[in-house]
């Protein structure tokens, strides 16, 4: 298993794909991982418990990509 935090995000960061990543990766709705962006927006680390650690490094690539500020870690 392994923990993803998305801590904040750098300037220019595209809200659409990474709300996108989210509700794909989690199978979440588009407006919970809306709420999740704005979780981060308003400074809190958002923590994700993925199960597989492929699948987390998968996730933390597109989400850097998408110019979020994220850590992995596995447990």
């Amino acid at each position: 298993m392994a923990i993803l935090k998305i801590k904040g995000w750098d300037t220019g960061i595209n809200k659409s794909k990474m709300i996108s990543i989210l509700a794909e990766a989690l199978e979440f709705s588009k407006e919970e991982s809306d709420e999740l962006i704005k979780a981060v927006s308003a400074g809190r680390v958002i923590t994700l418990e993925i199960a597989e650690d492929a699948e987390a490094e998968a996730m933390y690539n597109k989400l850097r990509e998408v110019g979020a500020i994220v850590t992995t870690t596995a447990e």
